[in-house]
């Protein structure tokens, strides 16, 4: 391994043509793209680690590749494997960046929840606050009750977490509604009520939960157990999360 100092390779970089800069910028990011891919499919085996670098390594080129799209994806992946101070700090800006070239896009309020989840990481709660409401109020606007639930859940563990159990309580209705108007599957469904009763559970109201929980069993008990079929909605957790 050869290892250039930053300002070599940015006079190298000022000097090239930018056709070969264009070129190296789309086979590398091409490479770290597959690399991240190969990566996760052999995740089981150790390959977490691989998932992780081939992010840092490669969200640069696809940076200025203009490819927000993978770019975020990879930044992604690479949060949810290093959620060191260093690689928040690293991400951070280059998630903003991509949040502000793909707004007025429905890929622009799935980066916006990247961000947002970037944020809460770095301890930045009243920001990823602003930004999760804001991405609710986009998603509702546009139509995209998908994401509004998503980003409602979100804020919902923010808001719990922060002590604030009556406005997470009735964020925790708007989330179901926002669902329901998705069109989500019965298990989604059923995932959002958990949230409500773990609000319900920690403002001690227990008698409430307690009758709740046994209203949903036998609704649980006849779902299938690898997600709803097709026609009843699309499915966004997994059944044993929910049980």
């Amino acid at each position: 391994a050869f290892h250039i100092h930053p300002g070599v390779a940015e006079s190298v970089r000022a000097a090239a043509d930018p056709a070969h800069l264009a070129a190296a910028d789309k086979e590398l990011g091409d490479f770290y793209v597959a690399m991240s891919r190969r990566a996760m499919r052999n995740e089981m085996q150790g390959g977490s680690g691989t998932v992780a670098e081939a992010a840092r390594r490669g969200a640069p080129y696809l940076m200025r590749g203009e490819r927000w799209e993978e770019a975020a994806t990879l930044l992604e992946r690479l949060l949810h494997r290093d959620g060191s101070p260093t690689t928040t700090s690293f991400a951070l800006p280059l998630l903003r960046r991509i949040v502000e070239e793909t707004e007025g896009t429905s890929e622009g309020i799935e980066n916006a929840g990247v961000l947002t989840g970037a944020l809460m990481a770095a301890g930045r709660v009243d920001e990823a606050e602003r930004t999760m409401r804001a991405l609710i109020e986009r998603g509702v606007a546009q139509g995209n009750y998908k994401l509004a639930s998503t980003a409602a859940g979100n804020l919902l563990n923010l808001l719990r977490a922060a002590g604030r159990l009556e406005d997470a309580l009735k964020l925790a209705g708007e989330m179901a509604d926002y669902s329901r108007q998705a069109g989500l599957g019965p298990w989604t469904q059923l995932a959002n009520e958990t949230y409500r009763l773990q609000v319900l559970a920690a403002l001690g109201r227990y008698d409430d939960v307690l009758a709740a929980v046994e209203e949903a069993r036998p609704r649980m008990e006849a779902l299938p157990l690898s997600g709803a079929p097709d026609h009843t909605g699309e499915e966004m957790v997994d059944p044993w999360n929910v049980r």
